[in-house]
């Protein structure tokens, strides 16, 4: 809950979640598969800066 507080404060860019159902104001995008079926995903602030390119380089 911490995180979810941190990432709609601007306090962080990007968080990791379990869950793609987080809340009001955030993203959540699959990032990773295993083959058991488990997943992970990132969260984002839906006004994040980098929301609106298509590419993100790292």
């Amino acid at each position: 809950m911490e995180s979810v507080k941190g990432l709609l404060c601007n306090l962080y860019d990007l968080g990791f979640s379990q869950s793609n159902e987080i809340g009001d104001g955030l993203v959540a995008e699959v990032a990773w598969n295993s083959v058991d079926g488990a997943s992970a995903s990132y969260a984002i602030p839906c006004k994040w800066h980098t929301t609106a390119l298509t590419y993100c380089p790292v």
